[in-house]
């Protein structure tokens, strides 16, 4: 039989353990009584009948049993009996117990911590629509001069006119875009960072206002977007808000729309700032030409390779027509690589390290568990002798590990909690997507893999070592009163 189906069947069966064992004591009846009868019929007396035809069926015990392991059912009285023992093994032992768990806690606390923090960063995807079509654009040489804006404005509107792998290009000012201006509300004065973004730029990015609406080719500079996080300190999540105006620096704002809370600007493009809202820039050339970080979106069934040799000859036929602009180079990258590419390395090596840290708690705990089973040693040789199997004995002592694994678990988990909140409100470290780094589902099955991986790679050692079955050795150096034995005084 097949994995599945005996899996379903045995948590079937395990569900409906009375309704099957009413269903067995009735067909094993009407066996018994169907035999007895053949024997009465053959001439026997019917009380030699019945016994003839209980001796012949065997034991309804042993039948039962061997009925359940045939559907699979085994398995789950057995597990349970094994983590029922092993809770009752750990609670009798609370100075062992509280050291494992201690040192569990700290080991998977802090290797969810940091799969929390590279799940954000590295493997999340980006909070946009489709964010492996998005491209960044830069300009090496212009890079190479120290400017942190990639792009001319005037390359960019012939990029959108002449391009044909670009389902549309976006853009927002890199250089002097951030403005600090002063927001009067209440009759109170608080500063406000507002950053110049094209028309386009959220749409090319798939991201569209909780509230309101996105720019349109009509809107003003005095056209805003607020974030959700600026909407909710300011304004108290009011929805009235759009369509309304404020008061910055003696100017009045029209607000238009509320950004959804998945899309935060600084997290993802400016890390450690604090973007209030997006501002429309009518004419990016009256800040600064070379000021434009430029992201694009490719059309479906478009490569990057393809995308990139069509900018390389488009670059090339305006350089020849247009001398006097100076620079139109043009790299495409991922916009994930380009957001976060940096950091992969670095993150790695941390991940590595935690991952060397949890491994040292394993051995350090096999270690434990070697010492304390010696000091079982006599238990385990009368098991043995009692007839259980070596496969029996090393589940039960691996079902002991998992359960303090899951335990240590249980307590790290709020301590990688902690410790991830603290390290995403760390502004100053200006890592991108850091500040949405967070517990959630993903985070939660990896702490309880790596909880069971940790339980079975400290515990199998152990279990492999005091299941050999010496019986006779372990049961005379038990028998003379000591608890450890010879065995146990080497380890």
């Amino acid at each position: 039989m097949n994995w599945p189906p005996k899996l379903w069947m045995g948590l079937r069966d395990a569900l409906h353990k009375r309704q099957l064992d009413a269903e067995m004591d009735e067909e094993m009846r009407l066996h018994i009584e169907m035999r007895t009868q053949q024997h009465v019929e053959s001439g026997m007396a019917p009380d030699q009948a019945r016994y003839a035809a209980l001796k012949r069926f065997g034991r309804l015990d042993s039948v039962k049993d061997t009925c359940r392991d045939e559907r699979g059912l085994h398995w789950l009285p057995d597990l349970l009996q094994d983590v029922g023992y092993g809770a009752r093994v750990l609670r009798r032992n609370v100075g062992f117990t509280t050291v494992a768990l201690v040192t569990l806690a700290l080991g998977i606390g802090a290797t969810t911590a940091i799969f929390s923090l590279v799940n954000a960063v590295l493997i999340r995807p980006l909070p946009f629509r489709d964010p492996d079509r998005l491209v960044w654009i830069s300009n090496p040489e212009l890079s190479a001069t120290g400017i942190p804006g990639t792009s001319r404005s005037v390359n960019v509107s012939d990029w959108r006119e002449l391009t044909h792998c670009f389902a549309d290009l976006g853009c927002y000012i890199a250089w002097f875009g951030r403005q600090a201006t002063v927001l009067k509300l209440n009759g109170e004065l608080s500063r406000i960072e507002a950053i110049w973004v094209d028309r386009r730029f959220l749409k090319v990015l798939g991201v569209a206002p909780r509230l309101g609406r996105d720019f349109v080719e009509d809107d003003t500079s005095d056209t805003v977007i607020l974030t959700d996080r600026f909407w909710r300190q300011k304004f108290l999540g009011d929805p009235a808000i759009v369509g309304k105006s404020i008061t910055v620096s003696g100017r009045s704002w029209i607000v238009v729309g509320v950004l959804a809370p998945s899309f935060d600007f600084s997290s993802v493009f400016l890390p450690g700032s604090k973007v209030d809202c997006l501002r429309v820039s009518l004419q990016f050339g009256e800040l600064s030409d070379n000021s434009h970080a430029v992201i694009a979106r490719l059309k479906p069934r478009v490569t990057l390779q393809s995308a990139q040799l069509e900018m390389d000859g488009l670059n090339r036929e305006l350089r020849r027509q247009h001398p006097e602009r100076g620079s139109f180079g043009a790299l495409l990258v991922p916009l994930r690589e380009h957001v976060t590419g940096q950091f992969r390395r670095p993150f790695l090596v941390l991940a590595c390290a935690v991952g060397c840290v949890l491994l040292i708690t394993c051995v350090n705990l096999a270690n434990l568990l070697l010492a304390r089973a010696a000091a079982r040693q006599k238990e385990i040789a009368v098991r043995l002798s009692l007839g259980a199997g070596r496969s029996r004995l090393i589940r039960q002592l691996l079902t002991e590990s998992v359960l303090l694994a899951l335990g240590g678990a249980a307590l790290g988990i709020p301590l990688a909690i902690l410790a991830t909140r603290a390290i995403a409100r760390c502004q100053a470290l200006g890592i991108p997507l850091l500040q949405s780094a967070r517990v959630d589902s993903s985070t939660l099955a990896f702490a309880l893999l790596a909880a069971c991986s940790t339980g079975l790679l400290f515990g199998i050692v152990p279990a492999l070592q005091f299941s050999k079955g010496r019986l006779h050795v372990d049961l005379k150096e038990a028998g003379r009163g000591s608890s450890a034995g010879r065995r146990g005084l080497r380890i």
